[in-house]
């Protein structure tokens, strides 16, 4: 995120602004960041960026292999729905407060994200939207 609002390292307790999270802390890789730091993080960002699509900028810098073994299973799956399968099992590895649904319905795939806990206010989710015929 650090990357993609151009913070330097100074500027980074910003993106850590309501959260008990300091830079030192942060920078150690068994740090482990609750569901609501996660969410301030993002409120945080994207109060900084000024954009309601940050997300999606974001999302465009990430890798399968930033996700670890859940990129690489969903990476070397057979097909788009195995691959979503694979997400939906293991979604909570990554992020606990995300629940994912799949349905299958007359030939098309649904797919819905919850939300266990609040998000907040510059947080919001769109009406659901079909992916596409299953084949």
């Amino acid at each position: 995120m650090a990357r993609e609002l151009e913070l330097q390292i100074r500027d980074i307790p910003l993106l850590l602004a309501g959260t008990t999270l300091k830079v030192e802390r942060l920078l150690q890789e068994e740090t482990l960041i609750s569901a609501d730091e996660q969410v301030q993080i993002w409120e945080n960002a994207l109060r900084l960026s000024k954009d309601e699509t940050f997300g999606l900028s974001l999302g465009r810098r990430l890798t399968p292999t930033t996700h670890g073994a859940i990129g690489f299973l969903a990476n070397s799956s057979a097909h788009f729905h195995a691959a979503l399968q694979a997400i939906q099992v293991f979604v909570p590895t990554r992020v606990s407060f995300i629940r994912i649904e799949l349905n299958e319905l007359a030939g098309w795939l649904e797919c819905f994200i919850y939300f266990d806990i609040p998000l907040l206010s510059l947080i919001h989710i769109s009406e659901p939207t079909r992916l596409g015929m299953i084949s």
